[in-house]
């Protein structure tokens, strides 16, 4: 079965959407013809690929030549996103063949738009795989009034596509739910993972992370992903504040993103020996850089819980670490935290609660023991990359015994 991919970045790059694409792609290699579809960049780097055709672990990759302004202003990601549009509605319309497989992911948001139609047109079968919900996002950010025409156009075509393909994957039972308030029923929950080769735990003893860090002795709080808009950063610089005279503690942010500066600036004036920032880390040294805390912080805004899920989570527990979650408590990260006790939620403003917790938590090594072990177990129990890769080798070949998928059949 031949199976395309179409997603803006893919390996090298390290965002998250690549990293999940990329693990896919790869582990469907043994049965699957797997092709991927992407661009010539990488994310928040000016370097680019060339754009060619070339195999990396059995996975045949059409890098297009899209445009590279890059992420630094809003008319050159605009740019990227137009070029890259129209580079792959122009490559699926010429290249896809009756029967094959096309998984549009949501980078850059509603692939699904066009690209249904040129799908359908060439007599195959559409599978969107949905990591976020475009256009609520941008309304609920306050970038697109809901009560606007483009926003009522925007999503009505979407929901038509969505309606049209073979069927869509979301990653939260949440996210499945807001879509079916809007009619769209063919979904199927696939949560997101992280790589059980790649991530296991790591003592601190062990981990040179932790002495390069200068984390030795102390407790260490790590953010560690995308700071970008959809999180919430305002309690996490409540409890900074508030814990930056306590030694054994320390705050570690990894990552890049539209709100890392605005952090930056916020927490200033505490010295570094309490506040750390660090680069991404590769691929390869996750396990330590995921290892090296003690607990993870983890957030999102009011109104974004049925339309994203943060994937760091799965290698925070795939690491066995605890858990602080800042956002709505009845989401499904806070229910799962509270279901599988894997560390503790905190509402969206009340920063010194959160500081309390991580000072309790700071002095308790028995729960500390606790949620690291629960964390690994719940982990391996749903969360393991093989687990992921056979929930959707079952969702393909069920896509592709499905006649109906292909119009004119």
């Amino acid at each position: 079965m031949k199976v395309y991919f179409v997603n803006r970045f893919y390996y090298p790059d390290m965002s998250a959407t690549s990293q999940m694409l990329t693990g896919l792609a790869t582990g469907l290699t043994p049965g699957f013809n797997v092709n991927v579809i992407t661009s010539r960049q990488f994310h928040n780097d000016p370097r680019a690929e060339p754009a060619r055709q070339e195999e990396c672990f059995g996975v045949a990759i059409r890098r297009l030549g899209t445009t590279r302004f890059g992420r630094e202003r809003l008319w050159g990601r605009a740019i990227d996103y137009a070029s890259f549009y129209a580079q792959v509605f122009s490559f699926l319309l010429f290249n896809i063949r009756r029967g094959d497989v096309v998984v549009l992911m949501t980078d850059p948001p509603m692939l699904a738009l066009l690209n249904t139609s040129a799908i359908h047109l060439r007599s195959g079968r559409v599978v969107n795989w949905l990591q976020d919900v475009f256009p609520e996002i941008a309304a609920r950010l306050g970038w697109l009034p809901a009560s606007s025409w483009l926003f009522r156009l925007l999503a009505k075509w979407r929901d038509r596509s969505l309606k049209l393909a073979a069927a869509n994957v979301v990653i939260s039972p949440r996210m499945a739910a807001c879509l079916a308030l809007r009619g769209v029923g063919n979904t199927r929950i696939i949560p997101n993972w992280a790589d059980e080769q790649a991530i296991a735990p790591v003592a601190h003893e062990n981990n040179p992370l932790r002495q390069e860090w200068q984390l030795a002795n102390s407790f260490a709080v790590i953010y560690s992903g995308n700071f970008g808009r959809v999180h919430a950063f305002g309690e996490i610089i409540d409890a900074v504040r508030e814990l930056a005279t306590e030694p054994g503690i320390r705050f570690v942010f990894i990552g890049e993103g539209a709100e890392l500066e605005s952090l930056r600036r916020a927490v200033q004036d505490i010295p570094a020996a309490q506040v750390s920032f660090q680069a991404p880390q590769p691929r390869e040294s996750l396990a330590y850089s995921l290892g090296a805390a003690d607990l993870h912080l983890v957030s999102l805004k009011t109104g974004m819980e049925d339309l994203v899920m943060p994937s760091k989570l799965h290698g925070v527990l795939a690491a066995g670490r605890p858990v602080a979650f800042v956002g709505d408590p009845d989401s499904d990260i806070a229910a799962m935290i509270r279901r599988e006790n894997v560390g503790f939620s905190i509402p969206l403003g009340d920063g010194a609660g959160l500081a309390n917790r991580i000072r309790q938590l700071a002095r308790d090594s028995r729960l500390q023991g606790v949620y690291r072990a629960n964390a690994r177990a719940l982990f391996l129990r749903e969360q393991t990359r093989a687990q992921g890769v056979a929930r959707w080798r079952k969702l393909l070949f069920d896509v592709a015994a499905s006649k109906a998928t292909v119009p004119g059949s």
